[in-house]
């Protein structure tokens, strides 16, 4: 039943394709020439760097083609969709995804940063977008379920109290229309239906206006408007809250998977090169949750204003989110899910793992994180709680220092570097029989018995130094 729309896809998906291909092979090329004039050819940071160019193009055409077929089958069928049509677009982005990770794999020649190594980075990178996509029209579906008896939309001069308050500049919703939908996400958020806030400031947008005048202030924001719309296309609603502040809403996100698309958002915008000056722009971002993070649903602004304070205090042209409130009596169990919030939010771990990418000459991936890894070798361990995860992350910071200063660092760092060393520094005070049951036991990775043999010698003489 799709047959007579596979032409037209095709032939918007190949626009999409030459498009994204051009722009990835110029960023390769500037990468080369940029790594190339520092004699860093074929360093670790530099595959490093087209790694990640090729993931993004990846996510992108893996998005573009989701978007082509939901725009194809829900403008025939009245903007309604059916299980079968979200099993058939399901499984169109599975194989596109399966095929991306098989280009990532060729592309990768080897070296520091092995092919299976990227493929592997790739796998995680497909699965995070696929899973993303299959709750965006599982939310969808619900929605038409809920909801059977569309009213019938009046016409525009009828209608025009309900109708979304346009910015009269950016052509996006306004305040107004924010806090009306905010009012409406807020009555329903749950712990099964979190609610996210993510606010962006324009960085020195004040200095653009005063050097530039206000024509080149407003052609900026309409840019910005414009990234940041199409990055939330079919996720979320983008706002205009004031001056060049905007807001975005999220509807069944978690934290993590808000503070990633936040970090989507701004390395987009920091990538884009304009025409005439200002020629970069860049934004700070806050985000943060409720009920995950924020309790009250009512509460979630002022919690995402204070994350973007600290984004600004801390350089600008970076994420922050709101550090979940500890509860009173209890201690929180260990996920993934809950290892992934903590690893995000800490303040400690954040540091540690700039330090490390810093010293490493290797950059930090903030929109991967290790939870995966983590949550097996806590469980390996028997740490059942974040907490416990926490105070090992306190008791050995000296040392997560130091051991991740002796070893050579061929990958981005992602999110939650330092707390796997922790944990590695952990079986390793058990003993040296421990140690190896410890990294024997672990199927997510693989450890070669030479890297234990020279971790714990690492650690010996890091201790006899003291």
């Amino acid at each position: 039943m799709y047959e007579d729309l596979e032409p037209i896809a095709r032939l918007k998906y190949t626009d999409v394709v030459e498009s994204l291909s051009a722009d990835v092979q110029a960023k390769l090329s500037e990468a080369i020439v940029t790594f190339g004039a520092r004699g860093l050819v074929h360093s670790g940071p530099m595959e490093a760097e087209k790694l990640k160019i090729r993931l993004n193009a990846s996510e992108r055409m893996c998005r573009a083609e989701y978007e082509i077929w939901l725009d194809l089958i829900t403008r025939r069928s009245n903007g309604r969709i059916t299980r079968e049509d979200i099993d058939f677009i399901i499984g169109k982005i599975e194989r596109s995804a399966a095929q991306r990770v098989a280009n990532v794999r060729t592309a990768q020649s080897g070296g520091v940063v092995t092919p299976d190594w990227a493929a592997q980075q790739a796998e995680v990178k497909m699965h995070a977008i696929t899973a993303a996509i299959r709750r965006e029209l599982e939310i969808k579906h619900r929605e038409q379920e809920a909801f059977p008896q569309s009213p019938t939309p009046q016409p525009a001069q009828e209608n025009q109290s309900e109708q979304t308050r346009l910015d009269p500049l950016l052509n996006i919703p306004d305040k107004g229309a924010f806090n009306r939908d905010f009012d409406v996400l807020c009555r329903r958020a749950s712990a099964q239906n979190p609610v996210s806030m993510i606010l962006a400031d324009i960085d020195h947008f004040k200095i653009v206006n005063d050097s530039y005048g206000y024509q080149t202030g407003d052609q900026v924001l309409k840019e910005v408007a414009q990234a940041f719309t199409r990055m939330c296309a079919n996720k979320a609603t983008v706002y205009r809250w004031g001056g060049e502040e905007f807001a975005v809403l999220l509807d069944n996100y978690s934290l993590a998977e808000a503070e990633a698309l936040a970090e989507r958002m701004r390395s987009h915008l920091a990538e884009i090169v304009r025409d005439g000056n200002p020629r970069a722009i860049t934004a700070s971002f806050g985000v943060s949750t409720s009920p995950e993070v924020t309790p009250e649903a009512s509460g979630l602004f002022q919690a995402a204003n204070q994350a973007i304070q600290v984004a600004k205090r801390s350089g600008r042209n970076q994420v922050r989110a709101t550090t979940p409130q500890k509860a009173a009596k209890g201690k929180t169990p260990l996920t993934q899910h809950a290892l992934s919030i903590f690893m995000r939010t800490d303040e400690s771990v954040r540091k540690l793992d700039e330090e490390i990418a810093s010293a490493s000459g290797q950059p930090f991936e903030r929109t991967i994180d290790a939870s995966f890894n983590v949550a097996e070798k806590a469980k390996a361990l028997e740490v059942t709680t974040v907490d416990e995860v926490a105070e090992l992350v306190r008791k050995s910071g000296d040392t997560i220092r130091k051991v991740a200063g002796c070893f050579v660092h061929t990958t981005p760092v992602p999110v939650g570097y330092c707390v796997s060393i922790a944990l590695d520094v952990a079986a390793a005070l058990r003993g040296n029989d421990a140690c190896h049951a410890y990294f024997g036991s672990l199927k997510l990775t693989t450890t070669p018995v030479s890297y234990i043999n020279d971790f714990m010698e690492t650690l010996a003489l890091l201790d006899a130094a003291k």
